[in-house]
């Protein structure tokens, strides 16, 4: 029998496998990780891209917003039709540009600004107004308004804002074939227009920025409130403010003595274009500050004030518009006068105090001479008057921590106390009223919580003080220490809020007499607001 040997054989080898699958691991990661290079690219810049279109859509609606309060158009009156014309004149309501406006706020979230605004608007008898600015755009702006129309059955606006993506978000993807870099953010606004108001509505006081004059302007019916320049410049404060129609207006006050800041000039200034532009009238005295401002039509008016030179009550007058101011002597050595309220051409009233004593006058010749008629009252400190003829009329203040108000029907012969006033420990600062009947005063109590705060009083009455009610409002930490009303309905109240982080400008408003109000809140965030006034009321 034959045998074969079957020589042994080897085992495979797998040694040459393991280089193969380390060099496979390594072209999937060649292949796969530019791939999630770029999907992890993607992400980042649609996210970035992402919270500039809320930024940008965010901008169209408040450019809407302003578009929709700012007023018609109307002689020697910025409105609605040049709104977004840097170049119009008369120029904007805001002494910028709708494009100005928006771009500020695009600016304040880290972006550029805007490479066109687009205005349309059907609110001034123009079937569609068109305000690109600027226009023509940018050859790299790709911006447009939508291709619908405007609602034809109502009176609306909008507001198209485009941001380009160069220089606001990252363009990753541009070596891959997605260059963002011409390529624009775009969004479009519709808001239906807001009849304005008849008149506007100024408030002034301090910017505790720049420690000097504020002066704020509400646009339309609000709540927009927009800064306009004092003809000063350095460090002052506005006391007082009184507009006869909605263009003519005068605000006093005073300037520091840049040569010595312990010095204090008096300031009067005047504007004849709605506040757009003001100047400044001269003084009769030269040291002193000016706390109150009244005129009864464009030409009469009265300030009171402190003459630094003088122990005397201080009340000048005008009755060219301010081209000529005159002191009125009274026949009181000692006192200071911090209000003023005239009824007419004759008849007018201030409050202060001497010494401890309350200090009431009263004319009935324009002021050539003036006649003490004080209330019976031992002490206490007067801060506001308001008469609604010749003889009816109310006096606020305090004596020691405890706020009053009294009434008179017989031109200061008398007074009379209100059966109720419900504020107990603070202080009333202004009053106001439309009529025999309607009236509120403002203030403030310490917060019961902390008696080292002050919340925010208004009061209202509708049976002529014989009874006050308080009002609801947004409490505020502060206080209000001006209050100006339009008629029954409309009315504004000014003052402090020190609630938050910085004391800050404090403005409501009702339009229902005070059974409800609304804080409005203007662009200056630091100050303190010392009077408003609501034009047209050449009486008040």
């Amino acid at each position: 029998m034959l045998r074969f040997a079957i020589p042994d054989q080897p085992m495979p080898s797998h040694r040459g496998e393991e280089p193969r699958r380390s060099g496979v691991v390594i072209l999937e990661l060649i292949i796969w990780l530019p791939i999630l290079l770029i999907f992890l690219l993607a992400v980042v810049e649609f996210v970035i891209l992402l919270q500039v279109d809320h930024s940008v859509s965010y901008a169209s609606r408040l450019g809407a917003l302003i578009a929709s309060e700012a007023s018609r158009s109307t002689a020697n009156n910025p409105n609605l039709s040049n709104l977004n014309s840097p170049s119009a004149v008369p120029p904007p309501l805001a002494g910028e540009s709708l494009k100005e406006q928006v771009d500020r706020l695009l600016i304040s979230m880290g972006l550029t600004a805007s490479c066109q605004v687009i205005l349309e608007h059907n609110a001034t008898g123009i079937a569609s107004s068109v305000q690109p600015n600027p226009n023509p755009a940018p050859a790299d702006c790709n911006c447009g308004p939508p291709a619908t129309s405007l609602p034809a059955s109502n009176e609306f606006v909008r507001v198209t804002v485009c941001l380009p993506c160069d220089g606001n978000v990252p363009n990753l993807l541009s070596t891959f074939g997605l260059d963002l870099s011409d390529s624009t953010v775009t969004h479009s606004t519709v808001f239906r227009y807001e009849p304005c108001a008849t008149g506007n509505t100024w408030a002034v006081g301090l910017n505790a920025s720049t420690l000097g004059h504020l002066i704020l302007n509400e646009m339309g019916t609000g709540p927009t409130w927009l800064p306009e320049t004092s003809a000063y410049g350095g460090l002052g404060t506005l006391n007082g403010v009184d507009f006869v129609d909605a263009n003519v207006g005068w605000a006093v006050g005073s300037v520091v003595n840049p040569m010595n800041p312990a010095e204090n000039f008096p300031a009067i200034i005047n504007t004849l274009d709605g506040g757009l532009s003001w100047s400044i009238q001269s003084s009769p005295f030269a040291l002193g500050a000016l706390t109150d401002v009244d005129f009864i039509d464009a030409n009469n008016g009265w300030a009171v004030g402190t003459d630094a030179t003088s122990t005397a009550p201080l009340i000048i007058h005008t009755s060219n518009g301010g081209a000529n101011w005159s002191v009125q002597p009274t026949l009181e050595p000692l006192g200071e006068v911090v209000k003023v309220d005239f009824v007419d051409i004759l008849n007018g009233y201030v409050v202060g105090v001497v010494g401890s004593m309350p200090l009431v006058l009263k004319t009935t010749d324009g002021g050539s001479s003036w006649s003490s008629v004080n209330p019976a009252l031992l002490t206490a400190t007067l801060s506001a008057v308001d008469f609604i003829d010749d003889v009816t009329g109310w006096i606020t203040g305090t004596v020691g921590s405890d706020p009053f108000v009294f009434k008179t029907t017989n031109g200061g012969v008398s007074y009379v106390a209100p059966i109720t006033e419900p504020v107990t420990n603070g202080a009333l600062t202004a009053i106001d009223f439309v009529n025999a009947n309607d009236g509120w005063a403002v203030g403030q109590e310490v917060n019961p919580m902390n008696p080292l705060q002050t919340i925010t009083v208004i009061l209202g009455t509708s049976d002529g003080g014989d009874n006050w009610m308080r009002q609801t409002h947004p409490i505020s930490i502060g206080g209000l220490t001006a209050v100006d009303f339009v008629d029954a309905s409309v009315g504004y109240a000014v003052g402090t809020n020190q609630s938050g982080m910085t004391v800050a400008p404090y403005i409501l408003k009702t339009v229902d007499g005070g059974v409800t109000w609304t804080l409005q809140t203007p662009t200056v965030t630091e100050g303190t607001l010392h009077d408003v006034s609501a034009a047209p009321q050449a009486n008040e």
